[in-house]
This record gives structure tokens, C-alpha cells and sequence, in this order.
């Protein structure tokens, strides 16, 4: 009993850092963070949405909440770049695929059609999707190139 509850209130606390992280990537001027956190809440909704319908089995998989967990861990730690790696690998393929369905329906198409990618906006999001997914690292170390903080490290290594 005591051990579900732990495992129900897990990830309602595990919701705060990627809402904290959110709240931060909106007031700050870059845009690299904001695609990170936006790629982490369309695979967070995604995969609520696939756990809704499937509980039923899951319930029956063993440590499933435990998984789920460590998921979420793997889906918000910037450092994995889990979601970033998810939604690019799964979930937008996924999306768009539902989405070129839906333009089938009368009914739907008007609305599916802004969600499918225009081809000059397509390179502009593949491009800060990339950039999210793989953090721009610096290529050399040279004197004039090295950020001012670093001189007292490289300094003291020499």
C-alpha cells in the first residue's frame, strides 16, 4: 500500500522540474531550451495518452511503474536528451503520419493541414530539433577562442 502510493506520487513530484525547466526556457532569450522542453511535453502528452488506453496490460507488466519512473527521468535530465531523441525517432514520425491520415477526412482536413510541415519551415524546425538534440560542443581550444572562463583551468592543466 505504502509502496503504491510512493509510486503514484513519484511522478507528480517528478513533474515540478520539467515545469520549473519550462517556466525558465520561457523567460530566457535562447531557443535552443524551449524546443528541448516542447519536444519533452509532446512526449510526456503522447505517452499518457498511450498509457491510457493500454493500463489494462500494463498494470500486468511487472515493475511497470518503476519503468515508468525512470522513463520520465530519462524523458525531463537534459543530460540524456531523451525526449529529444524520442520525439525525433517516434513521436513526430508518428504525428505527422496521423496527421497525413486526417486530411483524408472532410471533417479534419482544414485543421491537419496547418500541422503538416511546409517545406521551407520543415529545414528551419529540423534544424533546431538537431540542435536540441546534439549541443553544439567547441571544435578547438586555441588561446583566442577559449572562453574567458576556462583560462585559469587550462592555465593550471599546463
Amino acid at each position: 500500500m505504502v509502496l503504491g502510493l510512493i509510486f503514484k506520487l513519484i511522478p507528480t513530484l517528478g513533474m515540478v522540474f520539467p515545469t520549473l525547466e519550462s517556466m525558465r526556457a520561457i523567460e530566457s532569450k535562447a531557443l535552443d531550451d524551449d524546443t528541448q522542453w516542447l519536444m519533452y511535453w509532446v512526449c510526456y502528452a503522447t505517452m499518457l495518452s498511450l498509457e491510457q488506453v493500454a493500463w489494462s496490460f500494463l498494470i500486468w507488466i511487472p515493475f511497470y511503474r518503476l519503468l515508468r519512473v525512470g522513463a520520465l527521468a530519462w524523458l525531463a535530465l537534459p543530460q540524456t536528451r531523451g525526449a529529444a531523441m524520442l520525439y525525433v525517432d517516434i513521436v513526430r514520425p508518428f504525428l505527422l503520419g496521423v496527421m497525413k491520415k486526417a486530411t483524408e477526412l472532410p471533417a479534419l482536413e482544414p485543421y491537419a493541414t496547418q500541422f503538416l510541415p511546409r517545406k521551407e519551415q520543415d529545414a528551419a524546425k529540423r534544424e533546431a530539433v538537431q540542435l536540441a538534440v546534439e549541443p553544439q560542443l567547441p571544435t578547438s581550444l586555441d588561446e583566442d577562442e577559449t572562453p574567458a572562463a576556462y583560462q585559469p583551468l587550462k592555465a593550471h592543466a599546463q
